[in-house]
């Protein structure tokens, strides 16, 4: 005859099936070791309780991430030049490359700070080869600053520029450069080849080019000079001036326009580049990216120096 406690335990080991996710298992073990069904029972209660607990959390749904403070505003903002022409980059996470100076206007200001190389900024707007960062104080880590960078910060020392000179492709015997009256002597980083330009201060004086950071060249040594004092701004990709003549303009040729994601060539110090436009600025730029160069490249170009692939 059996007792109970057997028919307690069959009827368990019956459903035990249906109990699989409450750890069948369990009870299979505690009944095999000699358990009577009322212990059998309680490992069945318990493994419930911990299993329903868990369905429990499922169906409340995830826990909601505490939220992420914004950055303060930096604390010299006030101070800081801005521009109605800036083309705005949203806050892009950026690495400075090399030893920065940050300044509160362009091409030159009062010294906001100096940052190594390894600092990661945030940057805001571009304009003329110049970002505007904010960045974490390097002596109060807990607040902001915001201010000038040029766009060399961002370019590793041992990248090489489009159409650059390097050591394997320098003719031997460099010989000076002299410029003419009212040009200076300028390239677009350490590595690349200077050429005469004209200083500016905007692009409407550049004659269909772009008024863009620059670096003043030795002309003897022809090397760039020290960083802390040859930044300026020169013409790049600037047309020679219209002879006068007394025939009646036809009208300008139509600017061309440009859609993201379309394969163009870009003019850079004189030679045509593959590229592919990534965005649209403001003033009619458009943000540029070269085939087979770094991100540390990437421009704005106006229409004058683009043309159709």
């Amino acid at each position: 005859m059996r007792t109970t406690s057997t028919l307690g335990a069959l009827a368990l080991l019956a459903i035990c099936p249906a109990l699989l996710s409450l750890g069948c298992d369990t009870i299979k073990a505690k009944l095999g070791k000699g358990g009577d069904a009322g212990t059998a029972v309680a490992v069945a209660e318990s493994e419930a309780g911990t299993v329903a607990g868990a369905v429990a959390e499922l169906d409340a749904g995830p826990t909601a991430a505490a939220p992420v403070a914004d950055d303060p505003p930096p604390k010299n903002a006030a101070s800081v030049a801005r521009f109605g022409s800036e083309n705005a980059l949203g806050d892009a996470e950026a690495t400075i490359k090399r030893p920065a100076r940050v300044t509160s206007a362009i091409p030159s200001g009062a010294d906001v700070a100096a940052i190594p190389a390894g600092t990661i900024v945030k940057q805001v707007a571009e304009k003329g080869g110049f970002y505007r960062v904010t960045f974490a104080d390097p002596k109060e880590p807990t607040t902001r600053l915001t201010g000038w960078v040029d766009k060399l910060a961002f370019i590793d020392p041992a990248s090489v520029a489009p159409g650059a000179t390097t050591a394997a492709t320098a003719p031997k015997g460099k010989k000076p450069i002299k410029c003419a009256a009212g040009l200076v002597l300028a390239g677009s980083d350490d590595k690349a080849t200077p050429v005469c330009s004209k200083k500016c201060s905007d692009d409407k004086e550049c004659n269909g080019g772009e008024c863009e950071v620059s670096f003043l060249f030795d002309p003897d040594k022809l090397t760039m000079l020290p960083a802390a004092s040859s930044r300026t701004m020169v013409c790049i990709g600037a047309k020679p001036a219209p002879i006068a003549s007394s025939k009646v303009d036809a009208g300008a040729a139509p600017v061309l326009t440009y859609n993201v994601g379309e394969a163009v060539m870009v003019e850079w110090k004189n030679s045509w580049y593959p590229a592919k436009v990534i965005a649209v600025g403001s003033g009619g730029k458009y943000r540029i990216h070269y085939d087979g160069y770094g991100s540390e490249w990437d421009e704005f170009v106006s229409p004058a120096r683009m043309k159709k692939k």
